[in-house]
């Protein structure tokens, strides 16, 4: 781990905002296919008032225009006889396996205006060294798994905390390999964790994020970087969105899961930037995602398991990171990172940072997680990748805090 930050802050594909309270309006659905800019969806006086930026997923012209037939989704399991899927099927369609093996992964952003609060950084006394570990590395021997209630020690008491708890999938084979209780390395890569595929509206090309499935009465959600789901200021939501869980190597075990409406910090809209930017820009790079049922009609918790959620923690805790790098195997496969996060100061935040973990563009969005247990695959997300520095040699998170709490309760409620 460094003791010093050396060069600018270079951002992951990921919006960050904090919220302004703003009013905005919802888009009706005669606006999917040709949103207006960034601007209309959170400025737009509404009948209520709103700390988020949200609209209905558009669709972009080469979704309107593809072939209906139906793409073909390796693995899938589970299957409900009645189910009926929802969303634009052409969505899907649109999301071969090309498609998304040819994705570019989110590249960090270079030279920012603002420096990092002239390269201090504030850490831990002791050094860690995080580990990385790829889903391919570990023990997938395919012996039964049983799945076992979590249990975490409780928290200090804090006045403004807010927690949820995490909850398994209704089929116990959305993980991989054998586990054991309390083990120290990761080798349990949860299906909960997943790539997210959209098209910037921007330039019209296909670009991939990490994301994770997270617990919500509607058992529908995702969480993820802001930026992987809107460009930021003066720009437009993205297009095409879905969500694949457990991605390896082109098979979607659980197929895929378009979005069907979208939630995204004021800040980041306002302030964001995919050049430069200052704390404004990145402190709350988060975006949550309420998605359809996949091709067979399952419901996205229901099939994989999704994460708690920690706000209004402390930035040092120990983290497991869950990614797809474009920088290891392609981003190809699912890799994990965990220590014990530092934080780094862009004027006036301290942002949680995890050094050592070498992740590039790809990882934008990828969860968090603190109280992992590596029995379940899961844990409660307390930040998502939003930018890394040191030549990609440390990443950093949105902060989890008040204001993502409450884009948290709307998006549950979508």
């Amino acid at each position: 781990m460094r003791h010093s930050l050396q060069g600018a802050v270079q951002r992951a594909p990921f919006f960050l905002a904090a919220s302004l309270l703003v009013s905005t309006s919802f888009i009706p659905a005669n606006a999917v296919s040709t949103p207006n800019d960034s601007a209309s969806y959170t400025h737009t006086v509404s009948e209520r008032s709103d700390d988020s930026a949200s609209a209905v997923a558009p669709l972009s012209d080469d979704v309107l225009n593809a072939d209906p037939q139906a793409s073909v989704v390796a693995g899938q399991e589970g299957e409900n006889p009645g189910a009926i899927p929802e969303g634009d099927p052409r969505v899907i369609t649109y999301w071969t396996t090309e498609r998304m093996e040819n994705a570019i992964p989110a590249d960090n952003v270079e030279d920012p205006q603002q420096e990092i609060n002239n390269a201090v950084s504030q850490m831990e006394t002791e050094e860690q060294n995080p580990e990385v570990v790829s889903q391919e590395e570990t023990n997938e021997s395919g012996e039964e798994y049983t799945p076992q209630t979590l249990t975490q020690e409780a928290d200090e008491p804090e006045t403004t905390a807010e927690s949820v708890d995490p909850v398994l999938p209704e089929q116990k084979d959305a993980r991989n390999g054998v586990q054991l209780q309390g083990a120290s390395k990761v080798t349990n890569f949860s299906h909960t964790n997943g790539k997210i595929f959209y098209t910037d509206a921007s330039d019209g090309k296909n670009y991939v994020c990490s994301g994770a499935a997270i617990n919500t009465p509607t058992k529908r959600t995702v969480v993820t970087a802001g930026h992987c789901v809107h460009g930021g200021k003066n720009k437009t939501w993205h297009r095409n969105i879905v969500f694949v869980p457990g991605y390896n190597r082109g098979v979607r075990p659980h197929g895929t899961f378009s979005a069907q409406y979208l939630r995204v910090a004021n800040d980041w809209v306002q302030y964001g930037q995919p050049t430069g930017g200052t704390g404004d820009s990145y402190k709350h790079d988060v975006a949550f995602i309420k998605t359809n049922t996949n091709e067979k009609g399952q419901l996205l918790v229901n099939m994989v398991g999704g994460h708690g959620l920690n706000v209004d923690r402390s930035p040092i805790f120990e983290s497991t990171v869950f990614a797809y790098p474009g920088n290891k195997e392609s981003g190809r496969v699912m890799h994990a990172c965990w220590g014990n996060t530092h934080t780094i100061r862009i004027t006036p935040y301290y942002f949680p940072t995890l050094s050592g973990c070498e992740f590039a563009g790809g990882s934008s969005g990828g969860p968090w997680l603190a109280d992992y247990n590596n029995a379940t695959g899961l844990g409660k997300v307390q930040s998502v990748t939003s930018f890394a520095t040191n030549n990609n040699t440390s990443v950093s998170g949105a902060i989890f805090d008040r204001p993502v709490w409450d884009i948290y309760q709307k998006a549950a409620q979508d």
